[in-house]
């Protein structure tokens, strides 16, 4: 099953809290706020630092089902600091979002009602793990456009939708934000794009469209 319907008990014990939309580009969270935690209901919202030279190096994409962050969940449930480094993350909205805002209270109320449902929490970090797997493994990967190729699939079969020409990425993946994604210069992106473009592996448009997943899924390993 799913990781999505894994956690779609918790969830729904969470849906009196209430629904906010907020504008694209907006900074909803920082990790050196007071616990707080969102369902996202629609939209697309990314997690990164501020580099030493003012650049941003994004660390995560989130989407619709998905509920954040990770981190004050287990600081707040579990009493365990999963990060101890200086850094401050930010969330910020890709595009509108559509929020649940859950309180500590809520969370833990219907948590200790229902001690089950950290099966569901258990599903919800099993997704992040997968993605911090994903992040780990494109390191590895020999070259930039390998990397590149890679860093498209991932969120291609992690949000894609199925369309006539292909599987469509709803999520806004800017040659800058898979640059600050791949820590990679925006000119060796660029250049990826126009070579997987015309290998005919995906199409730009408004999003980026995976023309055959397979195919690019051996340009991320070859």
């Amino acid at each position: 099953m799913d990781v999505i319907n894994n956690s779609a008990r918790l969830r729904a014990k969470l849906i009196k809290s209430p629904v906010v939309k907020i504008a694209k580009r907006e900074i909803i969270h920082r990790t050196d706020d007071e616990p707080r935690f969102f369902i996202i209901k629609s939209g697309y919202i990314k997690r990164y630092l501020i580099k030493n030279d003012g650049t941003l190096g994004i660390q995560s994409i989130y989407g619709p089902t998905y509920i954040f962050p990770l981190t004050s969940i287990y600081r707040f449930l579990m009493n365990q600091k999963l990060y101890s480094g200086p850094e401050v993350f930010y969330y910020e909205t890709m595009t509108t979002v559509k929020l649940q805002q859950v309180s500590q209270d809520m969370l833990r109320g219907v948590i200790e009602a229902d001690p089950s449902l950290y099966h569901d929490l258990f599903a919800i970090s099993g997704r992040r793990l997968r993605s911090y797997i994903q992040e780990s493994e494109n390191i590895s990967l020999r070259n930039a456009h390998a990397r590149v190729a890679h860093q498209i699939w991932c969120p291609a079969r992690e949000f894609g939708e199925e369309k006539r020409g292909g599987v469509e990425i709803p999520v806004p993946l800017t040659h800058e934000t898979l640059a600050a994604s791949l820590n990679l210069a925006r000119e060796t992106v660029s250049q990826s794009i126009s070579k997987l473009r015309e290998d005919n592996l995906i199409k730009t448009n408004k999003h980026i469209c995976v023309v055959d997943m397979g195919k690019l899924e051996e340009a991320s390993y070859s």
